[in-house]
C-alpha cells in the first residue's frame, strides 16, 4: 500500500488527520489528483476482498436498497461467515426470542411450545432449496443441567428449528433458564 502522505498534493499527517488527508481542488490543480496513484490500492484491495469472499459483484451501487456487497464481502473474508444472534428464554412467555444481531436478515422468528421443554422456532424467510445455515448453541452455565450441548448442526431456515430443554436425566422438561436465557448463533457460510 502506498501511504496517503506520499501521494501528490495531500495534507501532511497531523492533528485530527494522523495519516494525512486529501486536499480539495479549488480549480488551480493544487488539490489531490483523483488518479491511479490515489485509488489503485483501494480498488485492487476491494476486488481481492470480493474474490476471497466468493461474492460476485452485482454491478449495482452499494446502498440500503441494493445491499452493501463490499461490506458483506469484507465480513465474510475476515470472519468466514455472517451471523444472526438471538437469545432464547422460554421464561419470557410470548417473547421467548430476542434478536441481538441480524446480519442474515432473518428477522424475529415466532416461537411455539409444542410440549414440555420442546419449542419450535420459525423464521418467515424463504431460501433456495438446499440452503443450509449452521447453528451454534452457547449454553454456558446451564450446560451442566442438561440443556443443550454446544454443537454445530445444519438447519434449513425454511423449516422449524426445534429447541428442546431437558432435565438432568435428559428427559424433555421445562427448566428454569439463567437470567438472560441462552445465546443461539446462526452462521451463514454460503
Amino acid at each position: 500500500m502506498k501511504p496517503l502522505k506520499n501521494k501528490t498534493n495531500t495534507v501532511p499527517p497531523g492533528g485530527d488527520y494522523p495519516f494525512g488527508d486529501l486536499r480539495d481542488n479549488p480549480g488551480d490543480n493544487s488539490g489531490t489528483p483523483v488518479d491511479r496513484n490515489l485509488l489503485g490500492d483501494i480498488h485492487r484491495t476491494v476486488e481481492k476482498i470480493m474474490d476471497v469472499s466468493g461474492i460476485v459483484a452485482n454491478n449495482l451501487d452499494d446502498n440500503e436498497a441494493n445491499g452493501y456487497q463490499i461490506y458483506d464481502a469484507f465480513v465474510k473474508a475476515i470472519r468466514g461467515y455472517r451471523i444472526t444472534t438471538i437469545i432464547f428464554n422460554p421464561a419470557n412467555l410470548g417473547s421467548e426470542i430476542s434478536v441481538i444481531r441480524d446480519e442474515l436478515n432473518l428477522g424475529t422468528p415466532t416461537t411455539t411450545k409444542t410440549s414440555a421443554g420442546v419449542y419450535e422456532v420459525v423464521w418467515s424467510v424463504s431460501k433456495p432449496a438446499g440452503y443450509l445455515l449452521s447453528l451454534k448453541l452457547f449454553t454456558s452455565s446451564i450446560e451442566r443441567e442438561g440443556f443443550i450441548s454446544p454443537t454445530f448442526k445444519s438447519i434449513n431456515p425454511s423449516e422449524p428449528l426445534k429447541i428442546t430443554t431437558t432435565n438432568i436425566s435428559g428427559v424433555p422438561a421445562d427448566i428454569v433458564m439463567p437470567l438472560n436465557g441462552v445465546i443461539i448463533e446462526i452462521r451463514d457460510y454460503n
